[in-house]
């Protein structure tokens, strides 16, 4: 069996701390590590086959990457992640839209109604 990819990438930036975060690959029983790389925007125009292992996500064994110290200059870094499992590792899964630490990052809000606290 081919090990598959991680998926869903995506970044949360909140207090200027940038996460990447994916959708775990699931192996019953096995630790499953992930490697981030990361190319800035000079990478990505001259030298567009180097891209650059992230200071702190080398095997690292949790569906998420602090790349706050990666993305140093304001922009726009391509951001890649791949599993690892024994000998076998995956295709690189690459986020589907540059990362830009100064770009808006959309919130999603989500509001509960609780009875109890509603007065009759």
């Amino acid at each position: 069996a081919i090990l598959p990819a991680p998926q869903n990438l995506s970044v949360l930036s909140t207090n200027m701390k940038h996460l990447l975060m994916w959708s775990p690959v699931i192996a019953p029983g096995e630790t499953v590590y992930y490697s981030v790389e990361y190319q800035g925007e000079y990478e990505s125009l001259y030298t567009s086959h180097i891209w650059i292992p992230s200071s702190w996500c080398s095997l690292t064994e949790g569906p998420e990457c602090d790349v706050t110290d990666d993305i140093t200059a304001t922009v726009p870094y391509n951001l890649r992640v791949r599993a690892t499992l024994g000998s076998q590792t995956s295709a690189w899964s690459i986020l589907k839209h540059p990362f830009n630490r100064n770009s808006r990052t959309a919130f999603l809000l989500s509001v509960h109604l609780c009875p109890e606290l509603v007065g009759s």
